[in-house]
């Protein structure tokens, strides 16, 4: 009896282990998969940060609008402010970790991550430059949009998850705005060309009303002097 009851028990610890182990790799596998998806999404989004300040510092240095020049300022600070929480993020939760990328599971390129060909950029000048740049921003904007909207279900650590839904958040508000800007680029380029024959006191408070008259559309006056 005692040697029945023993082989019992035996057969149910045997069956335990050969039906848990199952469950408990795969449990193990998910955590890995998710371990990989956050460390490839710090990576891959910490690059795409990088050249997208890169981008920035152009536009802030060859842009012709100041509100270009603004937007550009806030991008450097932002994005910049990320990197640095990136890498933080990276050193404690990947620093003894061997993470190798694995570009099948994350294709840049399918998300339009694929790195911007700033040559074209830096070739340009006045309006050209504004306008390419503009919507250079913007297709690099949802290029981080849809990086971050295909990783952030399949994430493990909580904090990158916040990160992820800020960023389509943040950047989707800032592609309508870029969108709005490249829509009022004509608008920019306006002069108004009047020949105002009084003198140079009536000129200003002319140039000045209509300054403020237009500063809703972004016009920028440029009156041209009379003889």
């Amino acid at each position: 009896m005692y040697l029945k009851k023993s082989a019992a028990f035996l057969i149910l610890i045997v069956s335990i282990f050969v039906f848990a182990a199952p469950v408990v790799d795969s449990t193990k596998s998910a955590e890995k998969e998710h371990a990989v998806t956050d460390s490839h999404f710090i990576e891959m989004m910490r690059m795409h940060h990088e050249e997208g300040v890169a981008m920035a510092k152009l536009g802030k240095e060859k842009g012709q609008h100041a509100e270009l020049k603004k937007v550009s300022q806030n991008i450097i600070d932002a994005q910049a402010k990320e990197i640095a929480q990136m890498f933080a993020w990276k050193k404690k939760w990947f620093a003894k970790k061997d993470m190798k990328m694995n570009m099948d599971k994350m294709d840049m390129s399918k998300m339009g991550m694929g790195p911007m060909d700033m040559s074209t950029l830096k070739m340009k000048s006045g309006k050209d430059f504004d306008k390419t740049y503009l919507e250079m921003m913007a297709k690099h904007h949802e290029g981080a949009v849809k990086m971050a909207q295909t990783a952030e279900p399949k994430m493990q650590q909580p904090e990158l998850k916040s990160f992820a839904e800020k960023i389509i958040k943040d950047q989707t508000a800032e592609i309508a705005q870029l969108e709005k800007m490249v829509r009022l680029k004509n608008l920019w380029v306006i002069s108004l060309n009047y020949n105002v024959k009084f003198n140079s006191q009536i000129q200003k408070v002319c140039t000045t009303y209509l300054s403020k008259l237009l500063l809703p559309l972004s016009v920028t006056v440029h009156p041209i002097c009379c003889e």
